[in-house]
């Protein structure tokens, strides 16, 4: 029914328009035959009748509400912004120019802080709320935890929903007469299934394959590897490649966007960690060699605290169980953006100093657009001094105003948000030439948080620079800027 009223607002229009003029017809026609003259008589009508523009305001608020003539109002004044900014496109361009860079400046730096804390491993839902449990000496220093005492954590454990251990090496890929280092993480074999990723090829690593040692030499290659040293052979599936030159059989290519569980690393192979042996030494079974960590996401119900006590709890059991040389310090657990094993160690103190910097950044542009807009604001007096004479409020004389700094912003944002998004993807782009290099990837590609981000910091920046002239622009001296004028 509101879309038939407002297709039909039109119809409106011209039946009031035709009532008024027949009121106001019966009404002069009642003073002619009175005795008055005519045009006496079509004035008297009209003072009578009152303020026709009013008129026409009050009946539309009466058809659909005030919000309806407020979005009217609000497309007008947006029309009008338009038409004033062409005519000065001078001035339009340096304000555009100088808000986008100072935009990509502060976008560009969220995208970091993106891919680092809110979308850290990228393929993995909700990657930001996995908990991860390590271990932690008494001085404080955060260490892996054995796999004896995590597989006691993992059995033990109520507060997680699935808990998957991992750890990682680099290794040697034998390809025949050729070979290249590969990094290689051994999981357990719910690691799949704790970050919800599939396998586009074959399968991924399954509880059976982490039954007992040696038993399953098999891996999961990932799909850079797949492209980049297999050339996408379709028939990858059951080959054999040499890791550390032993065989293992490929029984899946992981999904394109999964790249590892260690922020900004790109992970090659995936392989049960009950082939540890046959890759590095016999650690398995031994509490005082610590080379695993936790990575699991809570239930409903828990918090991280609740896991935290009870990991120590779980800790202070194992303890009492076996020697002080067996299980040493406590265990402990942590969010993903603490975890020490990724980009999040050494780069978010920074990302977040260059944050600060950004602010501070749109703050200086801010400042000096607000005089920008301000001095052209005096060029403005007699147009504002008209509306004011005309009957127009403060706040729609603001509002004006504010609309005229919102059109300058859009463009800004987009050519701010375009500008962030082409400097990180080349900066992000280099890569080290050896082949021992670690390959780094972080998803610092615009999506819908750097787009809401963009939004909310041009629509900010606008109420920013906007605001103070368009404060003291409504506050004009209407006498004297008619007078001067």
């Amino acid at each position: 029914m509101r879309l038939l009223d407002w297709l039909l607002r039109r119809r409106r229009e011209d039946d009031l328009d035709d009532e008024i003029r027949a009121h106001l017809a019966m009404a002069t026609r009642d003073r002619i035959e009175s005795g008055e003259p005519a045009d006496s008589a079509r004035f008297a009508a009209l003072k009578e009748f009152g303020n026709l523009t009013l008129t026409h305001e009050e009946t539309r608020g009466t058809w659909g509400g005030r919000w309806r003539s407020w979005v009217i109002d609000l497309m007008h004044d947006v029309r009008y912004a338009g038409r004033v900014l062409r005519n000065s496109p001078g001035y339009a361009l340096v304000v555009i120019v100088v808000l986008a860079v100072g935009l990509a400046a502060n976008v560009a730096v969220f995208s970091l802080f993106k891919a680092i804390f809110i979308k850290p491993l990228t393929g993995v839902h909700e990657s930001a709320s996995l908990a991860v449990v390590v271990g932690r000496t008494s001085a404080g220093r955060i260490i892996p935890l054995s796999h004896l005492d995590f597989r006691d954590l993992q059995a033990r454990n109520t507060t997680f929903a699935s808990l998957a251990g991992v750890t990682q090496n680099r290794y040697s890929l034998g390809l025949g007469t050729r070979g290249e280092t590969i990094w290689v993480e051994s999981v357990t074999g719910n690691f799949f299934d704790v970050l919800g990723v599939r396998a586009q090829r074959g399968r991924t690593l399954l509880p059976t394959d982490d039954e007992a040692p040696g038993r399953h030499p098999v891996a999961v290659i990932s799909d850079a590897m797949w492209q980049r040293v297999f050339g996408a052979d379709p028939d990858i599936v059951g080959r054999t490649i040499q890791i550390a030159g032993y065989p293992f059989e490929v029984v899946g290519v992981a999904a394109p966007d999964f790249r590892g569980s260690i922020v900004s690393m790109v992970t090659d192979v995936f392989v049960p960690v009950m082939m540890h042996a046959q890759l590095n030494d016999d650690s398995l079974s031994r509490r005082d060699r610590p080379f695993m960590w936790g990575l699991g996401r809570l239930r409903g119900e828990s918090s991280l605290p609740a896991a935290d006590a009870e990991a120590a709890r779980v800790w202070d059991s194992l303890r009492a169980e076996h020697t002080p040389e067996q299980v040493r310090g406590r265990a402990a657990v942590i969010p993903m953006w603490q975890s020490p094993y990724g980009a999040q160690t050494y780069m978010l103190p920074a990302v977040v100093m260059m944050g600060v910097m950004g602010g501070l950044l749109m703050l200086i542009v801010c400042a000096n657009l607000a005089n920008l807009v301000l001095v052209r604001s005096v060029t403005r007096r007699g147009e504002i001094a008209a509306r004011l004479a005309l009957g127009a409020s403060r706040g729609r004389i603001v509002r004006l105003l504010l609309v005229e700094s919102l059109a300058l912003s859009v463009p800004a944002g987009v050519a701010g948000t375009v500008l962030s998004g082409w400097l990180l993807r080349l900066m992000l782009s280099a890569r080290m030439p050896t082949a021992t290099a670690v390959r780094s990837y972080l998803d610092a590609s615009v999506d819908g948080f750097v787009i809401l981000f963009a939004l909310i910091v041009t629509c900010g920046s606008a109420v920013m620079f906007g605001l103070v002239p368009a404060l003291r622009s409504a506050r004009l001296d209407l006498a004297a800027s008619m007078k001067d004028d």
